[in-house]
């Protein structure tokens, strides 16, 4: 089981790169002399990224599956490792945490996992029908076109959305789940197709 923040809030964890990201917590100490990546671990971790490159239509390369080191913890810049900056993901995780050891170790078996996985076609009622963004404070995001429906998540003011069905008043702003927040909350930023 997993505890996370949903897909549609920015994640909190690089100062300065989380916008537009997700963050993956490897659970376990992999700098050099602590802990032990088990195999089921190992294919865990390159399986999650393989997918979540698939679902976001990502190459996976060092601009798109990042390090926390590679940024300084002060300015939140991008540093390669230099600075002011964390282990993180461990200086033993995959042969270390440098950018060329990531090119050379984790992100080719990122690729190669990636290029094994099934192709999944959207269903037809996936496709966008335009771009919008949040104008209330908080918008509940709910489990169908009801206001007494489950709340799934509250999207903040400005939050970007794409639009796939609109029902009564309602916009579904997810391809495959059934999220849906009152129409009347959202500014229509432009169309698509």
């Amino acid at each position: 089981m997993a505890v996370c923040r949903p897909l549609e809030r920015a994640p909190a964890g690089i100062k300065g790169a989380n916008t537009n990201g997700v963050c993956i917590e490897n659970l376990g100490n992999f700098d050099i002399g602590h802990d032990s990546m088990t195999g089921q671990q190992r294919n865990c971790i390159i399986r999650v990224n393989a997918l979540l490159c698939q679902k976001f239509s990502l190459r996976p390369t060092a601009d798109s599956i990042v390090y926390h080191h590679w940024y300084d913890l002060t300015t939140g810049t991008r540093t390669d490792g230099t600075g002011n900056t964390k282990t993180c993901p461990g200086t033993g995780f995959f042969g270390g945490n440098a950018v060329s050891v990531a090119q050379a170790n984790f992100i080719p078996l990122i690729s190669q996992e990636l290029n094994s996985l099934p192709v999944v076609a959207p269903p037809s009622q996936s496709r966008a029908l335009f771009n919008a963004q949040v104008v209330a404070d908080s918008l509940n995001v709910r489990s169908e076109p009801d206001p007494s429906s489950g709340i799934l998540a509250a999207l903040a003011r400005g939050t970007k959305v794409q639009v796939f069905e609109e029902r009564n008043g309602w916009d579904r702003i997810d391809p495959l789940d059934s999220h849906w927040v009152k129409g009347s909350f959202l500014r229509k930023i432009d169309r698509i197709g």
